[in-house]
């Protein structure tokens, strides 16, 4: 039974999954990823308190790798959200980033997805620093308005398909290209403007 409306196009294969979320709260009308996942928490509460806690709030912490303990905590809240937006299983899982067991030189952490394991230093807010802006390829939103989960690495700073340099900031208003918490749509209209 579907509590959510998912998105028309289904999740691209390198999406991130930040990004997904911010299309299914522009799908089901919400006006920021705080209020689809407070929606969320609501249903969790009632389906399986244990995931309820494991939820994020702030989208920038949504992702798997970025639980402190018990990411199967985590997991189980995202196999319910496919369940409320009625998509096939493992969809959500396809797109997040997981922990890895593996250590890089230097012991270095990685996180793991779609069979690649990546330092998380490389990850553009991973770190202290708290960098919440991921730069963007105005052309790539330009065919379709989806964040890459690759512009999220720090050493990207070109798209490789388009040959250009990935914007950090608005050519306009010079504000950062995109924040987490911004629609995709959002930001394809206001980049390409």
């Amino acid at each position: 039974m579907a509590f959510l409306f998912s998105p028309q196009a289904r999740a691209f294969s390198d999406e991130s999954l930040e990004s997904y979320l911010l299309r299914v709260v522009a799908e089901n009308f919400f006006d920021s990823y705080q209020q689809l996942s407070l929606a969320i928490l609501e249903e969790l509460h009632e389906l399986d308190f244990e995931a309820y806690g494991a939820f994020p709030r702030e989208l920038k912490r949504l992702n798997v790798y970025h639980t402190k303990h018990n990411s199967h905590f985590r997991m189980r809240a995202l196999n319910l959200l496919e369940f409320l937006l009625d998509l096939p299983p493992h969809e959500l899982q396809k797109l997040a980033l997981l922990r890895s067991n593996r250590n890089f030189v230097g012991g270095m952490t990685a996180v793991h997805r779609s069979g690649i394991d990546i330092p998380q230093s490389l990850f553009r807010y991973s770190g202290a620093e708290g960098v919440e802006s991921v730069p963007v390829c105005p052309d790539c939103l330009r065919e379709e308005p989806y964040i890459r989960q690759a512009w999220h690495l720090k050493p990207v700073q070109a798209c490789p398909k388009h040959e250009c340099k990935l914007l950090h900031h608005c050519p306009n208003c010079k504000s950062p290209s995109i924040t987490l918490n911004m629609n995709p749509l959002l930001i394809a209209v206001a980049v390409l403007n």
